[in-house]
């Protein structure tokens, strides 16, 4: 029998068992490609040069003797991972400034080549995420699924080779695009091949987090950055093989309701980015979750490709992070759920914030007062924390977002937020090279965007929680008449007052 819809096919059968196992390779794609440079770029502790041994107790105060050790000949260099600061001797901001890629790092405001290289991957993804959902509205999902899975292969298995880190920076960029691509694309293809009736739950069982984990045993076998590439690239073959077999024919279905769906809207009133900025509150609205998806973002990446100055394993500071994020958006879902009204939106929203930004203050103070070596363990654990943190954050974003937002706008102002959140992305993995004069000068950066953003979101945000959802655009007319309503409320007060 033919089918004229995509759930008029899907039942709970060995076909879901095949798309769940795509998910889990797709996912691990996308993850050790996105946080591949944790350990690619993990920069070597750099305790002395020649015969000169540093006197510094932290790897920041390590980097600025190493500076200004001009006539260092041969540094000193202690690692876990060998990663391509190591091999190409990229350490610190030093480095011979006769590459056309210092003139690229330079409009960034930074020196330092291989932390660059995160950034142009991340500046990679925003356009990979720009281009990918037309693509596949033309061409369909899987097509474009697999178009991105085989090119991130091609790009990740030529980058394993690169012999400069001119060469690596600039194929971290192609995989940038792969990976906005995957993450726009992929995700929404395997929803589509899932019963409606069981998406959420079968959504959830494979996750990032725990993937983290998976990524850390990688980087723990390989040991070298090379490898490391390669051995990902497994995990990508069979995403691929295991994309090849997924239905055909529901992909029609799926691209023939994307037309029809076209259609339908063309017939309905057109709204763009403008309209986001058109009302006072939508602009409102739309500007303080942009500004908050960018401060998570930024946060969240500034911490994830800083962890080589953390005390500890390397790998195990990486599994620990994935457990957190894990074990923090369960209980964050729990809370959430036997809350009720008392843990709203906001509040959450808060109480998370919050926690990030006293870890990023207390870590802030420990560098400020140079008491690192008698609290490094508590700088470890603080960071792993607030990541662990972060993950919430953006699913909390997501749904507030959706809730916030008319029917009309809710697309565009997902989509303006998320490329607010890209940004943070962009520059985040940066904020722990400016210099500011002072030790720790990063992690107070990153406690005052936390600030920032509980103050501008506590202020302008309306709970969303258990509301009914805004269907029309707000007109000028009611927006006056509920004002009047309130001015007379308030005058009735003050003369019950009185």
């Amino acid at each position: 029998m033919r089918i004229q819809k995509v759930d008029d096919v899907f039942e709970l059968d060995s076909y879901q068992l095949v798309v769940l196992a795509f998910n889990e390779f797709l996912i691990f794609t996308m993850l050790s490609n996105v946080v591949f440079n944790m350990f690619g770029a993990a920069a070597p502790r750099v305790p002395g040069c020649d015969d000169v041994i540093y006197n510094a107790t932290s790897p920041f105060q390590q980097c600025e003797q190493y500076d200004l050790h001009l006539d260092c000949q041969k540094p000193l260099m202690k690692y876990e991972f060998k990663s391509v600061a190591v091999e190409f001797e990229e350490l610190c901001n030093r480095h011979e400034q006769d590459s056309y890629m210092d003139s690229v790092t330079k409009l960034f405001g930074v020196n330092n080549r291989v932390r660059f290289s995160t950034t142009s991957q991340m500046i990679g993804i925003m356009i990979g995420s720009a281009v990918a959902g037309q693509l596949s509205d033309l061409y369909g999902r899987k097509k474009i699924t697999l178009l991105f899975l085989c090119l991130m292969l091609f790009f990740s298995t030529i980058s394993s080779f690169s012999t400069t880190i001119e060469i690596f920076i600039i194929f971290r960029f192609f995989i940038g695009i792969c990976c906005g691509g995957l993450t726009t694309v992929g995700c929404i293809f395997v929803v589509e091949n899932l019963p409606s009736a069981h998406r959420l739950w079968m959504s959830t069982v494979v996750t990032w987090a725990p993937n983290y984990m998976l990524f850390a045993l990688f980087a723990y076998i390989t040991g070298e950055w090379r490898y490391l590439a390669r051995m990902s690239n497994v995990m990508t073959i069979v995403a691929i093989f295991l994309c090849a077999l997924t239905d055909d024919e529901i992909e029609s279905v799926v691209h023939n309701a994307i037309e029809s769906d076209a259609k339908s809207r063309a017939k309905a009133k057109k709204y763009s980015f403008i309209h986001l900025y058109i009302h006072p509150k939508i602009t409102i609205q739309t500007l303080v979750a942009s500004i908050s998806m960018f401060s998570v973002s930024y946060v969240t990446y500034g911490l994830l490709f800083n962890y080589d100055v953390l005390t500890g394993s390397i790998y195990m500071n990486a599994a620990v992070s994935g457990l957190l994020r894990y074990v923090v958006g369960a209980v964050v879902a729990v809370l959430d759920h036997f809350g009720g009204q008392h843990v709203g939106r906001k509040r959450m929203h808060f109480i998370t914030v919050s926690f990030i930004m006293c870890c990023m203050f207390g870590i802030f103070y420990i560098y400020f007062n140079d008491m690192v070596l008698e609290y490094k363990s508590w700088i470890r654990a603080l960071t792993l924390l607030a990541f662990g943190t972060t993950g919430c954050l953006f699913l909390q974003l997501l749904l507030i977002t959706a809730e916030m937002f008319p029917t009309g706008i809710r697309n565009i102002a997902s989509a303006h937020i998320n490329v607010c959140g890209r940004l943070g992305n962009v520059f985040g993995p940066m904020v722990f090279s400016y210099k500011l004069g002072f030790a720790g000068s990063g992690y107070l950066i990153l406690g005052i965007i936390c600030l920032l953003d509980v103050i501008i979101f506590h202020i302008f945000i309306p709970e969303t929680k258990n509301q009914p959802l805004p269907q029309g655009m707000p007109s000028k007319k009611k927006e006056r008449k509920d004002a009047e309503a309130q001015k007379t409320l308030v005058t009735i007060s003050e003369e019950a007052e009185l």
